[in-house]
């Protein structure tokens, strides 16, 4: 896991290929499929990424986890599934806001649609991770401090971070991603 700040307040948290405890079973799941000419097989590995973000604004804190699994294919196409469903019962104990929040287990539909939209402005932005499946299986969020945005934001910037290398990764990478506006 590495950590660190996001401008000046902000923190997040990147794990690479390990194991999170904010795992969300995939039932109820939509599936979208995304076809580009362009696509290439690019001898990609699987991998799994999770992104827990802090930004405060003004009085109040906008916060998120949002993670996903990659399994390269060949092929044109890029398929991303996602559940959409809140795990209420589940809390995330040790979240970045734990102190002032609590923080559920689980992606709403609101969050699920702007995770999927994220992902498809940075595809459509020209972005090549290679064609395969992307499973949106990590998630959490708090009642007041989450919002369809930092989903959008953090969905894109796993797009983006599926690009690159693990030492290619790094947190003035990551919050440049999540500061960039929409």
């Amino acid at each position: 896991m590495m950590s660190g700040r996001v401008g000046q307040l902000g923190e997040l948290r990147i794990w690479y290929n390990e194991p999170h405890v904010a795992f969300c079973s995939l039932f109820d799941v939509e599936e979208s499929v995304l076809s580009f000419s362009n696509v290439r097989f690019n001898n990609s590995v699987e991998r799994s990424l999770v992104l827990e973000v802090m930004l405060p604004r003004g009085g109040r804190t906008i916060y998120g986890l949002l993670g996903l699994r990659y399994f390269p294919s060949y092929g044109s196409m890029i398929s991303i599934k996602v559940t959409k469903q809140a795990c209420a019962s589940k809390v995330y104990q040790d979240s970045l806001i734990s102190d002032f929040e609590t923080v559920n287990v689980g992606l709403p539909t609101m969050y699920a649609n702007a995770s999927v939209a994220g992902l498809k402005r940075a595809f459509s932005d020209g972005l090549d991770v290679g064609p395969g499946l992307i499973e949106i299986c990590y998630a959490a969020f708090g009642d007041v401090s989450s919002n369809e945005q930092i989903f959008e934001k953090m969905g894109y910037s796993l797009a983006n971070l599926l690009s690159l290398q693990l030492d290619e990764i790094s947190i003035d990478a990551v919050g440049a991603l999540l500061l960039v506006g929409k």
